[in-house]
């Protein structure tokens, strides 16, 4: 036998070995588009929505020397507190968000973003739904560079802040 022969043997055997551990551990192929597909409507609902935010212009004084933005119960979130590329274009690990801790809960929306905890992690991602279960509403949210929804239930209690402005650093 040739190792050309050998070759075609192994990698036909790999495949048989790839797709009889995907039949068991119940891989569709069909999940990918359908998870794909439903992606890219998540996305495009929150492009045309967009968050809502509450920095209005009064809030911002032009100065010789720059802007001065007065803003109460706000809170600057550095790029050693949240970072990562899950809200490409909109945000990334330079960013530096501002948010608010004094919000209703109730009145989040599709597309705002909101920081929260859960699983001992911090996340910043957009609303992508709200719904309700026997222990009370709870937020889906995703960022907008990830394939998928977030696999937690965020509920009031996770969310730490509700993001109202993005500075863009260097």
């Amino acid at each position: 036998m040739t190792n050309e022969i050998k070759y075609q043997i192994t990698n036909v055997i790999l495949v048989l070995v790839l797709v009889i551990f995907a039949f068991y551990s119940g891989f569709k192929f069909n999940d990918i588009k359908e998870n794909y597909d439903n992606s890219k409507k998540i996305v495009q609902i929150i492009q045309k929505v967009g968050p809502a935010g509450v920095i209005e212009q009064e809030d911002i004084t032009k100065l010789d020397s720059g802007i001065k933005i007065e803003l109460q119960n706000y809170k600057i979130i550095g790029v050693d507190q949240v970072n990562g590329m899950s809200m490409l274009p909109f945000m990334d690990d330079k960013s530096i968000m501002i948010g608010i801790e004094d919000y209703e809960f109730e009145e989040l929306k599709l597309g705002d973003i909101i920081v929260y905890e859960a699983e001992g992690h911090t996340v910043s991602h957009a609303i992508i739904g709200k719904n309700i279960d026997a222990n009370g509403t709870y937020l889906l949210l995703k960022g907008w560079n990830n394939y998928n929804v977030d696999r937690v239930k965020v509920r009031e209690d996770n969310v730490l802040f509700k993001i109202t402005g993005v500075l863009y650093g260097a």
